[in-house]
C-alpha cells in the first residue's frame, strides 16, 4: 500500500514519524511534489500534514487523480483535519480497510469573458482591494437578479466552506452533507442584508464594480488562488457534480461533535 504525503515544511517532525509508521506498517510513502503532484497516480492514499490550507490543497490534488484524502492537523486550528499529531498510528485502521469515505461537495467556477476556470472547495471571494471605493454586486440564478448589494465584497461558499471566512462574516453554518450553496455579503451597506442558501443545482452568474475604473476588484478561490476582475467580468459558480473531495474517517465524531469541540 502506498501513501502520498503533502505537507507544509514546517511540519517535518510529523512527516518524519508519519513515515516511520508507514515503514513499520509494511507501507511506502510517496513525497508529492507541490508544483507538480503527478505521483499521487501511483498512491492508494493522500496523507495531508499541516493546517487547513494544505488540507484545501491536498483533497483537490486527491480529487484530481481520483483517490481519497486524510488529513493531520499541525496548523493552528485543523477543522479539516481527522487526526491530531498524537492519533498518527490511527492510519493502521486504513490499512486494515476500517474507514469510511465522505464525498465532500466542490464548486466550478468560471471567469466568464477568459474563460478562466478554478475548482474551490470551500469558499470563492470577491472582494474589493483596501484602498478601493465600495463594490456593487449583482448576484443571478436562471439569468433573474436575486440579489443587488453594495458592500466591501461577497462570499460563496460550499458547506465544507461555512465553518471559515462565511462564518466569520455571520453566514450560517452547514452541515457538508447539505446540498447547497451559501451567499454571504461582506460588510454590506445595508440594514437588512442576509446570507442566502441556494439549492445545490443552482447555477449563479455575479457582477461587480467599483465606481471607479483605476479601483481594484479581486476573485479568491480557497485563500489561494487570486486574480484580478474587470468591471465587465462575470464570475459563474456551480456545484461540481463530477467531482468530489473524497474526506477519509476513521473516528466516530461526527460534524456536530467535532463543531462543539473546536468552534466553542
Amino acid at each position: 500500500m502506498t501513501f502520498g504525503i503533502y505537507y507544509i515544511e514546517l511540519a517535518d517532525e510529523t512527516l518524519n514519524k508519519v513515515q516511520q509508521f508507514l515503514n513499520e506498517n509494511g507501507c511506502e510513502s510517496i513525497i508529492l511534489d507541490k508544483n507538480n503532484p503527478t505521483d499521487a497516480e501511483k498512491c492508494d492514499f493522500i496523507i495531508s500534514i499541516g493546517g487547513d490550507g494544505t488540507m484545501l490543497r491536498a483533497a483537490k490534488i486527491a480529487s484530481n487523480y481520483n483517490k481519497s484524502v486524510i488529513g493531520i492537523n499541525c496548523g493552528h486550528f485543523g477543522y479539516l483535519a481527522e487526526l491530531e499529531v498524537n492519533e498518527i498510528e490511527l492510519i493502521k485502521k486504513i490499512i486494515d480497510n476500517d474507514y469510511s469515505v465522505e464525498q465532500r461537495k466542490m464548486m466550478k467556477v468560471t471567469l466568464e469573458k477568459s474563460g478562466l476556470k478554478f475548482t474551490a472547495l470551500n469558499d470563492t471571494v470577491i472582494q474589493r482591494s483596501n484602498n478601493s471605493s465600495i463594490a456593487e454586486i449583482i448576484v443571478s440564478s436562471k439569468e433573474k437578479p436575486f440579489l443587488k448589494v453594495k458592500a466591501d465584497g461577497i462570499i460563496i461558499a460550499t458547506p465544507t466552506g461555512s465553518t471559515a471566512y462565511s462564518m466569520s462574516a455571520g453566514g450560517p453554518i452547514v452541515d457538508p452533507s447539505v446540498d447547497g450553496i451559501i451567499v454571504n455579503s461582506i460588510c454590506a451597506h445595508s440594514l437588512f442584508d442576509r446570507p442566502v442558501i441556494l439549492n445545490g443545482n443552482s447555477e449563479i452568474k455575479i457582477q461587480a464594480k467599483t465606481r471607479n475604473d483605476e479601483d481594484t476588484i479581486y476573485l479568491t478561490v480557497d485563500g489561494d488562488k487570486t486574480v484580478k476582475l474587470d468591471n465587465d467580468d462575470t464570475v459563474i459558480i456551480s456545484i461540481d457534480r463530477e467531482n468530489t473531495a473524497d474526506f477519509i474517517k476513521i473516528k466516530d465524531d461526527s460534524f456536530y461533535s467535532i463543531l462543539r469541540s473546536k468552534m466553542i
